[in-house]
């Protein structure tokens, strides 16, 4: 509602006759008294004057609606509508229904058809407007909400339904219309509809789905809706879609770039890295190869022909290896598995004692043993010239560089002991050889043993023609001179003793001493065979009161060996028939306590011979070898004890395991800090060979193949027999045997520096002869060899007894020889 202000013709501008109230005036519908008289006049006083409400007259007859003036109109001027702020002042603002407040005249309402926008009082209700659509403003070029504004709720630049227009409606076919700057515009195509033609008239016109994500393909289908099939394909020359879509030329062509022509396919070049080399299209570029320049010799098709280093290569062909020397020799560069290859080239290998110079130095066997080029006679002395009288029954025995050969000898007419020595590794001996045991009586089987300050001979001595005792004598350094045979079986009765053997159990300012024999009893059918033992704890000078039987059950026991661990523990083993065959049974003797331990049957129940044994020095490992009996063929088994005899093994193990369809017999042994070698007569091959196994871990396992020792000879040709072994230092294996390659049986020995494994294709012949006085091989009868060792394992010292004569031909009477090799 409009507040009046203070009228006035300075202020309004308006004329007289537009604010004097007269009596009978015409007055439009909205007076509130057209004939109502004034309340009240005022009086001019100057030119224009004042007026007011109740108050003087304005000057020449203006009234003007003021503040000041009264009246006596008795009406409230402060909302009388006829008398507003003043007496006779009657609020008629145009086209309104006015009212009176707080002495202003002000619009109560307007007129209908009329709307006050400029909230201006002197015009009233100013904007003739009637509402319409209650009030709700559309476009249809009428001011429906009467806001002096027409259709100011469209947007007749981008409303689609009134595009430059009221109800100017925007539409296409199967299209979504936009009005941009009121012009109607197609928006976008419904999905499945697509415009084509470019007309707005027919909207979308073309119907189609993309395939492909909208790229044309060539199939027969418009893949992109732009109403054309298989546009930018050309079928005729497309080796993609060669004559008809889908005809690949390449495809038809395998790894090659098909061709097109005319609608038809043809082979193209090959892709990089294919190659077409068998011609045949239909396969197309069958062989994939990158090349990498000139072949060259590193397995591979370097120039793609289809061949793998091929041609003239570089380096093939050129001289290789590393020497020409000896059994070196060059060879030729070849090229084998993508590699240049030295062919045909022999290198320098180990040094073999073959005659040959095998480590091309320029020099045959360098490295290897040489045998002395004489030989030594042992048997010494008065009456005792070469093959004057028989010299035999041959025992050798060694510690460290002091070796001894006892023998039984025949110069003096009876059968006596003699011995020679050496103290320095068999490199001389006594000029004359000692006597041992001599006299009336006769001397036979001598044992000999050594500790390190004593020699010992133990024998069997006949007191008269029907039986033998047991005896030993000993000798100090320098091993010359003999004490007096001491008796050590204390039978008083008739019983034979033979087969005697002895060691030094322990050694010591008195060595301890143990001797075994077996003794023979009763005659014909009565007749009883045991092992008994006798021990001495002061180097042989007494003995036990009364002889100890090694054998649990009487009567049936022969052949015993014996060895020690130097330790006191003495190894028994024995051939033994108690349960009716030949048995192998062992026991120990603790000889510093002088108990036997129980006897222990070692083969299995099974009958055997040639029973054999060994110890470690210091143990604990004990070894029985022997030829087993129970097969069609005679085998070598080995049982063995790895703690000191407590405990052995139920049966022994085959040692000659690649091949038992044979025999295999004589077996020797030797052992010293967990290895063992057994060497023996194999007629594998036809006559009997010398082949060895070993084992490196105390006899838990052997080779699985046996080596041959007699190596010069064509296997099983000649007959080889009687091996006897010896350990060197490190991993040297001694053998020597009798051999009889030559005619007579000659001595020969060889090594081997892997412990058995192989042995040097050259073996050496032993019994060469004296200086003057040449032996030629197979000329004279050589048996029973011994092999022993000098303290520093290189040497092998070899003893045998040896029936050559002066003239170099064979004798009737044997004497004893030696030599080495290292």
């Amino acid at each position: 509602m409009k507040r009046s202000v203070v009228f006035g013709a300075s202020i309004l501008g308006l004329s007289l006759s537009s604010l004097v109230f007269t009596s009978g005036c015409t007055t439009d519908a909205f007076c509130w008294d057209c004939n109502a008289t004034p309340s009240g006049s005022g009086s001019g006083s100057g030119t224009g004057g004042t007026g007011g409400m109740g108050g003087d007259g304005g000057e020449g007859g203006l009234i003007l609606v003021g503040s000041g003036g009264s009246g006596g109109c008795n009406a409230d001027v402060l909302t009388d509508p006829q008398n507003c702020g003043a007496c006779g002042v009657v609020c008629n603002l145009p086209n309104a229904f006015s009212t009176c407040e707080a002495g202003f005249c002000v619009v109560d309402t307007c007129a209908s058809g009329f709307v006050d926008l400029d909230n201006q009082v002197a015009n009233g209700c100013e904007y003739k407007c009637t509402v319409s659509n209650n009030g709700d403003e559309i476009c249809d070029t009428i001011d429906n909400d009467c806001n002096g504004a027409i259709d100011e709720l469209t947007d007749l630049q981008g409303d689609p339904f009134n595009c430059g227009a009221c109800n100017a409606v925007c539409a296409y076919a199967n299209a979504s219309p936009s009005c941009v700057a009121g012009t109607c515009q197609l928006a976008e195509c419904l999905v499945g509809y697509h415009d084509v033609n470019g007309t707005l008239g027919d909207g979308c016109e073309y119907a189609c789905t993309e395939t492909n994500g909208g790229v044309e393909l060539c199939d027969y289908a418009d893949n992109d809706c732009d109403a054309t099939v298989d546009e930018g394909f050309d079928v005729q020359t497309d080796p993609a879609n060669c004559g008809t879509c889908g005809t690949n030329c390449s495809a038809l062509y395998p790894n090659s770039v098909g061709t097109c022509t005319a609608g038809v396919c043809a082979f193209g070049p090959c892709l990089p890295g294919h190659y077409n080399l068998d011609g045949i299209e239909a396969n197309g570029c069958e062989y994939a190869c990158t090349p990498s320049g000139a072949e060259t010799c590193d397995g591979a098709d370097n120039d793609c022909n289809g061949l793998v280093d091929d041609g003239a290569l570089p380096g093939v062909g050129a001289s290789c290896g590393t020497s020409d020397v000896g059994e070196c020799a060059l060879g030729t560069q070849a090229c084998q598995g993508g590699m240049l290859a030295c062919v045909g080239a022999i290198g320098p290998g180990t040094e073999l004692c073959d005659g040959l110079d095998n480590d091309c130095s320029g020099g045959a066997d360098e490295a290897c043993p040489v045998a002395k080029a004489t030989d030594t006679r042992l048997d010494l002395g008065a009456n005792s010239a070469v093959g004057q009288a028989p010299s035999t029954q041959l025992s050798v025995a060694s510690r460290g560089d002091v070796v001894i050969a006892a023998y039984l000898d025949r110069r003096a007419g009876n059968a006596d002991i003699r011995a020679n020595v050496s103290t320095n590794g068999g490199s001389t001996w006594l000029a004359t050889d000692a006597g041992v045991a001599s006299g009336t009586l006769t001397q036979v089987e001598p044992w000999a043993f050594l500790s390190p300050t004593r020699a010992y001979v133990a024998l069997a001595q006949f007191p008269s023609a029907a039986h033998r005792d047991v005896y030993i004598a000993s000798a100090p350094a320098p091993y010359n001179t003999y004490t007096v045979p001491v008796r050590v079986d204390k039978d008083a009765g008739t019983a034979d003793a033979f087969f005697v053997r002895g060691v030094v159990a322990k050694a010591g300012a008195q060595d301890t001493l143990v001797v075994v024999w077996q003794s023979l009893s009763g005659t014909g059918a009565s007749v009883t065979t045991d092992v008994f033992l006798q021990r001495s704890t002061n180097g042989g000078t007494t003995w036990l009161a009364a002889d100890l039987r090694v054998n649990g059950a009487q009567g049936k026991a022969e052949l015993p060996a014996i060895a020690t661990d130097d330790n006191g523990k003495v190894f028994l083993a024995w051939r033994d028939a108690r349960n009716g065959k030949s048995e192998v049974y062992g026991a120990v003797y603790n000889a510093e306590t002088g108990t036997l331990g129980a006897n222990v049957a070692l083969s299995g129940g099974n009958p055997a011979e040639q029973i054999t044994v060994a110890a470690d020095a210091g143990g604990p490992n004990v070894y029985v070898a022997w030829t087993d009996l129970r097969g069609a063929k005679k085998v070598i088994r080995q049982n063995r004890s790895n703690d000191a005899g407590v405990t052995f093994q139920p049966d022994g193990a085959v040692v000659n395991v690649d091949s038992t369809f044979a025999d295999a017999s004589a077996p020797a042994i030797v052992s010293a800090g967990g290895r063992v070698v057994i060497a023996w007569e194999d007629t594998r091959s036809g006559l009997p060979d010398i082949r060895l196994n070993h084992s490196t871990n105390g006899g838990v396992t052997w080779q699985p193949t046996s080596a041959r020792a007699d190596l010069a000879t064509i296997p099983g040709t000649s007959a080889s027999t009687r091996p006897r072994v010896a350990l060197g230092g490190a991993s040297l294996v001694f053998v020597t045997w009798e051999d009889a390659r030559s005619g007579q049986r000659d001595i020969f020995a060889n090594h081997s520096f892997d412990n058995g494994a192989t042995f040097q294709p050259l073996d050496l012949r032993m019994d060469v002869g004296m200086a003057g006085a040449p032996s030629a091989a197979g000329a004279a009868d050589s048996r029973n060899p011994f092999v022993v060792t000098n303290a520093a394992g290189a040497r092998a010292i070899t003893i045998w007894t040896d029936n050559r004569t002066t003239a170099g031909t064979n004798g009737a009477n044997a004497d004893i020889y030696t030599s080495f090799f290292e």
